[in-house]
């Protein structure tokens, strides 16, 4: 999938790779404080609801363990141990 839109933490390690992943797939490239580190998943799950459109592709540059969790909560998963992306992974879920 190629986002229409990237949405980063204004942290200089998650920028930089936000900001290659838009020039490479011609996004348009907005931070959000609400993705720095250490904030719960629901502040990060709050971006993804106000960026997401219907049909469209988002994607969210932001810090373990926030994300890890996010993608967890998401999936439904109840793990002891819920910071299992390592830095640089990726997830991608589809919603109906």
């Amino acid at each position: 999938p190629r986002p229409e839109l990237v949405v980063s933490s204004p942290v200089l390690r998650a920028l930089t790779t936000a900001q290659i992943v838009a020039r490479h797939t011609n996004a348009t490239l907005r931070t959000d404080a609400r993705l720095e580190s250490g904030l719960p998943p629901a502040t990060a799950l709050a971006v993804v609801q106000e960026h997401a459109a219907p049909g469209g592709c988002l994607l969210i540059a932001g810090h373990n363990p926030t994300l890890s969790e996010l993608a967890a909560d998401l999936l439904r998963h109840d793990q002891p141990s819920r910071g299992d992306l390592s830095t640089g992974e990726a997830v991608i879920l589809a919603f109906d």
